[in-house]
């Protein structure tokens, strides 16, 4: 970077370390096949990606496969019997049970013991498995329907003073744009 910096040169860098790809680029291109699937800048694909291939591609990401059902300024998302539709708020533009997939960002997902209020999502699961990374812990937490969905949180408390453990029932939340709405 301080060659680039120093001589003002265009580099092209080839690499499959995405936080690698993440920090030293001003824009990122993420290919399947030798053929680009999106080119954008490291913050808009992490946070918008095209495709569901590069939201799985880019960072840690659930994805979630429903139907959509176009409601106020974005779609309810009907994933699973007997769970509430999950609601996003997007441009893209889908027809009424059109498949579709919600990747949402493990960061971005709250998760709490009691329903929390005033949010448009919040589902209801068991937590299987913590993964300690010392700054950071991300919780997997099964759904009824079996279906996944990661929450990280910061630990900013000692190990013996942390609220969750494994086979708690908790509260997933995440509001209405944490997500990005992806074809199917």
């Amino acid at each position: 970077m301080d060659i680039q910096e120093k001589t003002g040169t265009t580099f092209v860098i080839v690499t499959h370390d995405q936080e690698e790809a993440m920090t030293v680029a001003s824009r990122v291109a993420v290919m399947d096949h030798g053929k680009i699937i999106q080119a954008d800048t490291p913050a808009r694909i992490y946070e918008m990606p095209g495709s569901v291939y590069v939201a799985d591609f880019i960072g840690d990401v659930t994805i979630i496969e429903g139907k959509a059902t176009p409601k106020d300024d974005g779609y309810d998302i009907a994933f699973a019997e007997g769970q509430p539709d999950l609601h996003a708020k997007t441009e893209r533009q889908f027809g009424k049970g059109d498949t579709c997939h919600l990747a949402i960002r493990p960061e971005k997902v709250a998760i709490s013991n009691e329903r929390p209020d005033g949010v448009a999502n919040a589902i209801r699961g068991t937590i299987l498995d913590i993964a300690y990374l010392g700054n950071l812990s991300t919780y997997h937490v099964a759904l009824p329907n079996g279906q996944v969905v990661k929450s990280q949180t910061a630990n900013t408390r000692r190990l013996s003073n942390r609220p969750f453990t494994w086979e708690d029932e908790v509260w997933l939340s995440w509001s209405d744009t944490a997500g990005v709405l992806l074809e199917g």
